[in-house]
């Protein structure tokens, strides 16, 4: 059951991460893989200790993890603090933090998903949607001309067996599919005739796509909608055009909206029944701009600096960095030069 509470002065630099990982030191302390200045390193909340690892490489983000010690990580080679998919490319590597192992997966990726079962890698290369078996090494085209918003679509099933994504096709319109994997056959889910394109935004637990249908005028209502791989359609969350809603994440049912206006955050849960309140968390002060990410088990990674306007321009300060943990909602506080979290 989430708490809804309200963060103050928070301006929270946006993460993008698929998985959590928390590991238990030999005193009962919970430990979290997170990017400190570039590189991966273990932090301890409580003592405040980072402990680096890999310093050779850039590190921009961590995308997901294999195991307690293995994560999936996108490191780039022009270093920068934000971590943009779509708009740039990275190399993606798997890092083992116990034996210091790297193995490079596959390079210039602008997206990389690992699949449920760890054994597959989905990845987006000049707009075409590919899959890399990690066993055997080879890899299959699935679709060219893919549309994603910034981290989006995420493209794998529960089950690992089937991938969605969004298709754009001639007069600005979309069509979305989905790829089975063990029939290699495509699926599409909705019909040419219709008036609006959703896109793909990801997955919930029932194997429907979550998708999104924006608003034609502004008289119309941000649609999220849940697509049943028989053409049946849901729609679980209607949002007025007031105050221009944006989404800026999506994780396991969990639904992060900006309401650019006001800049504030808004964390809605889809699973919740109709008549029940969906939103469940907001981040709200309309004095500093806002960005905030979901890990898949609903907790909430935050950055929250001071805007100080200077003669050479804007300058960023440091107020704060923490983990709201879902489990016990609670604000976990973390090294201040913590950049982004694993877990």
């Amino acid at each position: 059951m989430f708490k809804k509470i309200t963060i103050p002065l928070a301006v929270i630099i946006a993460i993008t991460i698929f998985g959590i990982y928390a590991s238990k030191t030999k005193t009962n302390r919970t430990v979290y893989a997170g990017v400190v200045k570039g590189h991966i390193a273990l932090l301890d909340p409580e003592t405040g200790s980072v402990q680096d690892s890999f310093p050779e490489l850039s590190v921009n983000r961590i995308l997901d993890y294999f195991d307690r010690e293995s994560f999936l990580v996108a490191v780039s080679k022009k270093p920068s603090e934000y971590f943009n998919p779509g708009g740039d490319v990275y190399d993606i590597y798997k890092l083992n933090l116990k034996t210091r192992e790297k193995e490079l997966l596959l390079g210039s990726a602008s997206q990389a998903y690992l699949s449920p079962t760890r054994e597959q890698l989905a990845y987006v290369q000049n707009r075409t949607l590919k899959i890399l078996d990690l066993k055997s090494g080879e890899s299959e085209e699935v679709a060219r001309e893919i549309i994603f918003y910034p981290g989006f679509p995420k493209p794998w099933s529960p089950d690992g067996q089937k991938l969605a994504y969004t298709l754009e096709i001639p007069a600005n319109k979309a069509r979305n599919y989905v790829y089975d994997l063990t029939t290699k056959n495509y699926l599409a889910l909705i019909p040419e005739d219709e008036e609006a394109h959703p896109y793909v935004l990801s997955w919930d637990q029932q194997k429907k796509i979550i998708a999104v249908y924006n608003p034609e005028s502004e008289k119309d209502t941000v649609k999220i909608v849940k697509i049943g791989l028989d053409g049946t359609k849901e729609v679980v969350l209607e949002l007025p055009t007031t105050g221009a809603p944006t989404i800026e994440d999506i994780s396991n049912n969990l639904l992060l909206i900006r309401y650019s206006e006001t800049n504030s955050l808004t964390l809605f849960d889809l699973s919740k029944k109709d008549g029940d309140p969906k939103k469940v968390l907001t981040i709200n002060d309309p004095n500093y701009r806002a960005f905030a990410n979901i890990l898949p088990n609903g907790n909430v990674f935050f950055k929250e600096i001071r805007l100080e306007e200077t003669e050479g321009g804007l300058k960023e300060h440091r107020v704060r960095t923490g983990l709201w943990r879902k489990s016990d909602e609670q604000l976990i506080t973390l090294p201040e030069d913590v950049e982004s979290i694993g877990g």
